[in-house]
């Protein structure tokens, strides 16, 4: 089962700071993207294209996001899924295989 960073269907929303952003950002920028899409990554609090111009997404076990949502939570608070969110920290601090 794969759990993505923001849950499919739903709309990216902001959340409160997240005291581990930086780990989780560092995390997500570590992976090498497996799919490449010709678009653009959409900043969720303007809706308009960012300056990147080529959608990607990763994985790392069953986890998957894209860049638009590395984007966002670099440059928002985005709210990621709860349970990739703990899987992600899991896997950062060294408790789980990813």
């Amino acid at each position: 089962m794969e759990i993505w960073a923001v849950k499919a269907g739903h709309e990216a929303e902001l959340d409160a700071p997240d005291p581990r952003k930086g780990d989780l950002l560092r995390f997500m920028r570590s992976r090498r993207p497996f799919a490449y899409a010709e678009g653009f990554v959409t900043d969720c609090v303007t809706r308009k294209s960012a300056s990147r111009c080529i959608e990607c997404v990763y994985e790392a076990g069953d986890l998957r996001w894209c860049e638009s949502d590395v984007y966002n939570l670099e440059h928002h608070d985005l709210r990621l899924n709860p349970e990739f969110r703990r899987r992600a920290l899991a896997i950062i601090d060294g408790n789980a295989r990813g």
